[in-house]
C-alpha cells in the first residue's frame, strides 16, 4: 500500500514513524511545513510536497493520512476522493455536522473509504471501560470523572498554534460518554480555579452532563 501523510508537529511525527514500521506500507510522500518532519522525511527517502495537488499529480498513492487539523477538510477530502484515494482522518473532522456529512457523501460517491480517527470508540481502554460499565461490573454508575489536557499554543510554538483543548480532547470524551451512557438531559461548563505555573496562566474547568438521577463530570485544564 502506498501512503502519504499530511500534518505537522509531534502527532504527525508519531504517525510517520508508525507507518514506517509496516512492511506492507510504503510512505511515498509527506505534505508538511514542519522543518523537523521534512528532515526526517529526507532521511527516510520520502518526497516532500507543499500541496495535495502536486502529490496527486506526481505520485501514485492509495491512501492519505491526515494526522493533524487542516483549514479546509472538505476540500482536501473531496480532492482525494475524486482521485480515488482513500482517506484516514485521524484528527478533528470538521467544524460542523453538515461538513462531515458532505465528506462522507463524496467518499461514498467515488467509492473510497473515509476512516475517522477523532474518537475513543476504537481505543482499547475505552472499549474495555464501556464493556465493564454495560456488564454492571463496577456497580451503579454515579459520577464519571475524565481528566485531559493539552499545552496551550503560544507565539513561539507556531506548529501547534491552532491546537484547541475542546476540539482535541473534549469532543472525543463527549462522543464516548454519549456512546456509553446515551444522550444527556442537560449540561453546563464552568471555570472553578485559576493559577499560574511556569509563567503561564492555567484554568481548570468542569463540564457537567446530567442524566436521570446522576451526573457525568468531564475535567479539563488549559493555559491562557
Amino acid at each position: 500500500m502506498k501512503l502519504a501523510i499530511i500534518g505537522t508537529g509531534s502527532q504527525c511525527q508519531q504517525h510517520l514513524r508508525a507507518w514506517l514500521t509496516f512492511r506492507e506500507v510504503t510512505v511515498v510522500g509527506i505534505i508538511t511545513q514542519d522543518s523537523t518532519l521534512q528532515q526526517e522525511a529526507e532521511v527516510n527517502g520520502i518526497t516532500i510536497y507543499n500541496r495535495l495537488e502536486s502529490l496527486i499529480q506526481y505520485t501514485d498513492v492509495d491512501v492519505i493520512d491526515v494526522a493533524t487539523p487542516v483549514r479546509s477538510p472538505l476540500e482536501l477530502v473531496t480532492m482525494a476522493a475524486e482521485a480515488n484515494i482513500h482517506v484516514i482522518y485521524g484528527t478533528l473532522a470538521a467544524i460542523n455536522s453538515n461538513e462531515v456529512s458532505k465528506m462522507i457523501s463524496v467518499c461514498m460517491k467515488h467509492k473510497v473509504q473515509l476512516l475517522m480517527g477523532n474518537t475513543y470508540r476504537h481505543t482499547p481502554e475505552f472499549i474495555q471501560a464501556r464493556l465493564q460499565i454495560n456488564k454492571g461490573l463496577i456497580g451503579k454508575t454515579g459520577v464519571i470523572r475524565i481528566r485531559s489536557g493539552v499545552p496551550y499554543p503560544n507565539n513561539d510554538d507556531q506548529i501547534n498554534i491552532d491546537r484547541n483543548l475542546f476540539n482535541e480532547v473534549g469532543l472525543p470524551h463527549f462522543d464516548w460518554l454519549r456512546w456509553t451512557f446515551g444522550e444527556g438531559r442537560n449540561g453546563d461548563v464552568k471555570t472553578c480555579k485559576s493559577f499560574r505555573y511556569r509563567g503561564y496562566s492555567h484554568r481548570i474547568w468542569f463540564c457537567h452532563i446530567a442524566y436521570d438521577g446522576w451526573n457525568n463530570r468531564l475535567f479539563g485544564m488549559f493555559l491562557v
